[in-house]
């Protein structure tokens, strides 16, 4: 193995203060790209692999000049290596062909009878290797001893107060690290651990698309395409599948890679392979031109069919989990039809490497706490171009394949659709995205209400408010929260006798002094007259938490934190804006309204009540809905593929009306939809009849409804809050942070 030092960077010396311990699960491609740039940083590395030795599936891999240059950036022998193995086009046009409509090989190899449209190969620059090659070439530069394989992870312990996260392997032993990075695929284990076994994004869905790779003899392609076309990067698009194929290893091969539709489910949920032949392919690409029947027979007559998985179906929600996270394919895998999955997971590792290298610079005491933090800001960072690629990956395939309904099998069309999505890819500001994640100019992102929230699930986070710096301030304003709940009730007399609210209340306020409670079982949901003022008391807590680790070291535990980011922003020390989705809007405010510690807790209770009134109004329509036989409200996570299917999401909605309606706008293919218990099963059915993806999700209550019934209830609540004034945040005009809010 190579000489780069465990405790150096570039040659620096870091033995004068502590490495960072991490953990890597996974010792694929970006595992060990992730590896080689935080030895370069001086922290200490251990790649756990499953595997007995170094593999990696499918033939060939190509990079794009965003992932190289990300390579530079985290060690530049990662892109040493790439030169060495890579090839890079010599030509100046990424060119796409007709490979159907041609009825001669001659007229395929012309340019004005079968080219469909090209592009500038200067714009996505790709770098093509054979995928062994480069990961053996990567591993050797790791310092000997840095890879343990056979270690399959079955489970990680990050526990409160500790240290260290304890690793457990299928072969009996442990490990422990700061901080854990999964790199371990599409089927990731680390993902399944940090999001729960039962979880929809725990698994990758089928794309109905089967890819078969293969190295042919260079002769044999040149024969079929010509010289110009098989010396090239090129493409042929036709129905129902699509080729890629170029040179590999300075053109001693010829790499092929044909995607073809499937209309049917794979077989086997339990392998992403079956085996195939040339036959197979033969038939499916039946009536295609001579040139790609010929590209065909080169194949050998027993393939392997890999069945394309990814994670558009179900998105991971998030990328981190304390001391946790995911990353490349186990993060956010993408079928391959852009070609930058693994782009995507160089550029994952670049913000890693830096978010981490910031928290080795840390104190070891406040490094707990700064690695989640790190970690959050790598999800909230990654998440949306990370994201966006597997849609647009799937979308890519549909488009080659003519099946697209937007674009067909018009090449002008098809061209401004791949320009546009392909300049997303290229067009990109590496160092925008590290900024992105840094603290000079940072977004203080608080979050909606996600998930079911139960008195198990919730009582880890809520323990430590009751030892917390905040604990008098918390205490105060809980045992005040009865009050409001009066004025409510004598605004809304409906409500009197609905809900135990004053009860509830009290469990709440006996939680948080006492630490027990029978506010609900175990693993009963929460009512929302409780988990309101919770969140937003975690919310709270947590952003203080942030300020004491990024300040307190230079200021001291007993300072105004919230005095000196103000007083910073004043001075152009760093711009700080706070940003909340739907609930989290509550604690976003309340921050952004604070000029200090005690306007923090002034407007921070206002936060609270608030959150309390509205939890009070939800429980209460609940209550009402069953009783007049709707039954409660339930949500569903709806996904869909394709203008067609969104046309039907909005029709299937719209009759549903006016129990069910659109939440949640997430993205131009995701919404949240809400309806009653009553109405849910047909609204299901409808969806999945046209196979639109459903997942019900944990969110109780008509959020964001636009019916004019719940309206009038809504009205008197925001009267209410105009007769007190410790219901009201500062003016917008006096605001002490920006403050961004969610469009809609």
């Amino acid at each position: 193995m190579g000489n780069i030092r465990q405790n150096g960077s570039g040659g620096e010396d870091h033995s004068f203060r502590p490495r960072l311990d991490v953990a890597i699960v996974g010792g694929g491609i970006i595992g060990v790209i992730t590896a080689l740039g935080f030895l370069h940083r001086g922290m200490h590395v251990i790649i756990y692999e499953r595997a007995a030795k170094f593999q990696e599936i499918g033939a060939a891999i190509a990079f794009t000049g965003v992932a190289r240059e990300c390579m530079q950036r985290l060690n530049p022998r990662v892109l040493e290596v790439l030169s060495r193995v890579g090839q890079k086009s010599p030509h100046e046009k990424v060119r796409y062909w007709d490979g159907f409509h041609p009825r001669t090989k001659q007229a395929a190899e012309l340019e004005e009878s079968s080219l469909l449209f090209d592009v500038p190969e200067r714009d996505l620059a790709f770098w093509a290797c054979l995928r062994s090659h480069f990961l053996l070439g990567m591993a050797a530069q790791l310092p000997e001893g840095t890879v343990q394989f056979g270690k399959q992870l079955v489970d990680y312990i990050d526990g409160e107060g500790s240290d260290k996260v304890i690793l457990r392997f299928a072969d009996g032993s442990t490990a422990e690290s700061d901080v854990v990075i999964g790199c371990d695929g599409i089927h990731s284990a680390t993902r399944k651990l940090l999001l729960g076994a039962d979880h929809p994004a725990s698994n990758p869905g089928y794309t109905h698309k089967t890819v078969f790779r293969a190295l042919v003899p260079f002769p044999g392609a040149v024969a079929a395409l010509g010289p110009d076309k098989a010396h090239d990067y090129c493409l042929h698009l036709g129905p129902d599948a699509h080729l890629i194929s170029f040179p590999v290893n300075n053109a001693a091969m010829y790499n092929i890679f044909l995607a073809v539709h499937d209309p049917e489910e794979w077989q086997d949920p339990y392998t992403m392979t079956a085996p195939s032949t040339r036959d197979e392919i033969s038939a499916a690409l039946q009536g295609w031109g001579p040139h790609i029947a010929d590209i065909i027979g080169l194949l050998p007559e027993k393939l392997i069919k890999y069945g394309v998985f990814d994670m558009a179906n179900n998105p991971a929600p998030t990328y981190a989990s304390g001391r946790v996270c995911v990353a490349g394919d186990a993060a956010h895998a993408s079928s391959p039809f852009h070609g930058a999955g693994a782009c995507m997971g160089v550029e994952d590792a670049l913000v890693l490497a830096e978010l981490l290298a910031h928290v080795q610079d840390l104190p070891v005491a406040a490094r707990p706490r700064s690695l989640m933090s790190a970690l959050q800001a790598f999800s909230a960072v990654r998440m949306e171009r990370s994201q966006w690629l597997v849609q647009s990956s799937r979308d890519m395939g549909e488009i080659y394949e003519w099946r697209y309904p937007a674009t067909g099998e018009d090449s002008v069309k098809c061209k401004a659709e791949f320009e546009r999505r392909a300049r997303k890819i290229w067009d990109f500001d590496v160092d925008a995205e590290l900024d992105n994640g840094s603290c000079e100019s940072s977004i203080l992102l608080f979050g909606p209400h996600v998930g079911t929230f139960t008195k198990q699930s919730m009582d880890k986070l809520v323990r430590p408010l009751s030892h917390s710096v905040h604990r008098n301030w918390i205490l105060d304003t809980i045992a005040g929260l009865p009050d409001y709940l009066d004025a409510l009730t004598d605004k809304i007399p409906n409500i009197a006798g609905v809900i135990p609210g004053h009860r509830q209340l009290a469990d709440l306020d006996s939680w948080l002094r006492h630490g027990a409670v029978d506010v609900a079982q175990d693993d009963a949901n929460l009512p929302s007259i409780v988990v309101g003022p919770l969140v937003v008391f975690i919310q709270l807590t947590q952003y203080w938490r942030y300020l004491e680790l990024t300040r307190a070291d230079h200021l001291g535990q007993t300072a105004d934190l919230q005095a000196d980011l103000v007083e910073r922003q004043k001075q152009g020390a760093g711009k700080v804006e706070s940003l909340g989705f739907c609930a989290g809007l509550l604690a976003a405010v309340a921050v952004a309204s604070a000029s200090n510690r005690q306007e923090f807790h002034k407007y921070g209770a206002v936060a609270v009540r608030l959150a309390m009134l509205v939890g009070a109004l939800i429980d209460a329509q609940e209550v009402w809905d069953k009783g007049h036989g709707k039954g409660g409200s339930v949500s569903y996570a709806i996904a869909w593929r394709g203008q067609k299917q969104a046309e039907e999401v909005t029709r299937i909605v719209k009759d549903s009306s006016p129990d069910a309606y659109v939440a949640v706008l997430y993205d131009e293919a995701r919404v949240t939809v809400t309806t009653s218990q009553r109405t849910a099963p047909l609204l299901l059915n409808q969806l999945r009849a046209v196979g639109v993806t459903a997942a019900e999700i944990g969110i109780k209550g008509y959020i964001h409804s636009p019916d004019p019934d719940l309206k009038d209830n809504t009205d008197l609540l925001v009267d209410l809050c105009g007769s007190f004034v410790d219901l009201q945040y500062a003016d917008a005009a006096s605001l002490c942070a920006s403050n961004l809010q969610q469009p809609g």
